[in-house]
């Protein structure tokens, strides 16, 4: 059984990643809510799913502070987040 997982591990590890895609119509969609994010509500350590290198690849919602976004990402890191995303359901 854990030869199985280990070979189900390294298969996954050559797959070929994908830009992350959301269902984003207006800029209000990028507030995140228990209803568009019911996965990650709540879940404050966003790199857990979301890997740094595979966000913020294409402007889908045509805004200029989009430029910035991955900058912002690789020196802030996931403090950056809630500046366009919200607080993701935090008091």
């Amino acid at each position: 059984m854990r030869y199985l997982f280990i070979l189900m591990f390294l298969i996954g590890c050559d797959s070929t990643k994908q830009h992350e895609n959301y269902k984003l119509n207006t800029e209000a969609d990028l507030i995140l809510t228990h209803q568009n994010h019911p996965h990650g509500f709540q879940n404050y350590q966003c790199f857990l799913c979301h890997h740094p290198d595979n966000i913020h690849k294409e402007n889908r919602l045509n805004l200029s502070a989009f430029d910035y976004a991955q900058i912002l990402v690789e020196q802030s890191g996931l403090q950056s987040c809630q500046g366009c995303h919200g607080k993701n359901g935090a008091q």
